[in-house]
C-alpha cells in the first residue's frame, strides 16, 4: 500500500438480528398459547363442566385399568393431579371418587428448592401428599394459590408429605394445546418438562383437554415430553 495513499473510510453497518430457529419455534408456540386459551376462555361454562365430567368418568377408568395391569389394589396407589384453574378440565369428580377408593393423592407445588431423583434435571416443581380431609376443608395452601412458590421445608408444606417422582402410579397433567404427534404445549414454565422424565416406566401419564384445545402441529422443542391425551 503507498504510505501516502489515503485511506478508505470505514463504514459501520448494523446488521438486523439473525433470526434463529428457536427463536421462530418460541414465537410460533407463544402465538399457539395465546389463541388456544382465547379460545378456550370463550368455552361456556357449563360446556366446560359438561366435558370435565366425561373426562373424570374416563380417568376413574383409567385408574381402575393401571391398577389391574401392574396388580395392586387402588389402595397401594398414588396419583398426581392438579388444581385446576377455572377455565382447565376440572378433575373435583376424579379426585373424590380415588379418595373413595383409598387412593392417595398428590398435587404439584411450585418449590424453588425443589428435590429430584439423582441425575434428573433441576425441578421447580414437587408432588405433596393431600389428605381427604385437607382437600375437603380447602386447607391446602398450594391448592388454593397453584402459583405461589415455597421452599421444600417450609412450615406451611409439613402436613404434606414430599412424593418422589417414581412413586407414582398415575399422573393427570394439564396442558395449553396438543396435536395428533402427542405434542403437549403447557403453559411456557417448562415445570412438567423437568418432572416427567423423573417417573417410573409403569406410572401411566395422561394429559387432559377439551378437544377444540387440538390444533393442527405444534413446533416442539427439544425438552418437550411426548404424552398420551385424554380429550373431550
Amino acid at each position: 500500500m503507498n504510505a501516502n495513499a489515503t485511506p478508505e473510510p470505514t463504514v459501520s453497518i448494523e446488521e438486523e438480528p439473525t433470526r434463529t430457529l428457536d427463536s421462530e419455534t418460541s414465537e410460533a408456540r407463544e402465538q399457539i398459547r395465546r389463541q388456544v386459551l382465547a379460545e378456550r376462555a370463550a368455552l361456556p361454562k357449563p360446556y366446560r363442566l359438561h366435558k370435565s365430567s366425561a373426562i373424570c368418568d374416563e380417568l376413574e377408568t383409567s385408574l381402575a385399568i393401571t391398577c389391574a395391569t401392574i396388580g395392586i389394589d387402588p389402595t397401594a396407589c398414588t396419583i398426581a393431579v392438579y388444581a385446576a384453574f377455572e377455565e382447565e378440565v376440572q378433575l373435583d369428580q376424579f379426585i373424590r371418587a380415588a379418595y373413595a377408593q383409598g387412593t392417595q393423592i398428590a398435587f404439584p407445588c411450585i418449590v424453588e428448592d425443589a428435590w429430584g431423583l439423582e441425575g434428573a434435571p433441576q425441578q421447580t416443581m414437587e408432588m405433596r401428599l393431600v389428605s381427604p380431609e385437607a382437600y375437603e376443608k380447602d386447607e391446602v395452601p398450594f391448592i388454593a394459590h397453584p402459583l405461589r412458590k415455597y421452599h421444600h421445608d417450609d412450615e406451611a408444606l409439613r402436613n404434606f408429605p414430599y412424593v418422589p417422582a417414581n412413586d407414582l402410579t398415575m399422573i393427570v397433567i394439564p396442558l395449553v394445546a396438543f396435536d395428533a404427534h402427542h405434542n403437549r404445549l403447557g403453559y411456557g414454565g417448562g415445570n412438567y418438562d423437568r418432572y416427567l422424565p423423573q417417573l417410573g416406566k409403569d406410572c401411566r401419564q395422561i394429559a387432559v383437554a377439551f378437544s377444540e384445545q387440538e390444533v393442527a402441529f405444534i413446533p416442539a422443542e427439544e425438552h418437550d415430553v411426548p404424552v398420551t391425551v385424554l380429550a373431550k
